[in-house]
């Protein structure tokens, strides 16, 4: 997962999956309209989330494609 956020890292929504999904923090170096990225194994966004806010969104995209917790 890519994290533009501030304070980008491993957040509470993704700390269950830590063991299997990376959580690299970056600065966005454009206007970019998302604040975090899911990318899946295959290199595809599997979820973008424009604004940090959607948790509920980002937990089901990450059992979606790294399974439960």
């Amino acid at each position: 997962m890519l994290d533009f956020t501030p304070n980008g890292g491993i957040s509470p929504s993704s700390a269950p999956w830590a063991d299997r999904v990376d959580v690299i923090s970056a600065e966005p170096v454009s206007d970019y309209a998302a604040a975090r990225l899911l990318v899946r194994p295959d290199g595809y966004v599997a979820f973008a989330d424009p604004d940090g806010s959607d948790d509920e969104g980002l937990r089901a995209a990450l059992t979606t494609w790294f399974g439960t917790p």
